[in-house]
């Protein structure tokens, strides 16, 4: 069960990682998957 919150976040932290690996910024990508 996963509530409405904990998907936003779970896809938000996709989203930036996704972001950052096409941006070729892997600092900010291992800063997300840190937090």
């Amino acid at each position: 069960m996963t509530t409405d919150e904990e998907r936003l976040t779970v896809v938000n932290v996709v989203a930036s990682t996704r972001v950052a690996e096409e941006l070729d910024l892997p600092d900010i990508a291992i800063q997300l998957n840190c937090e």
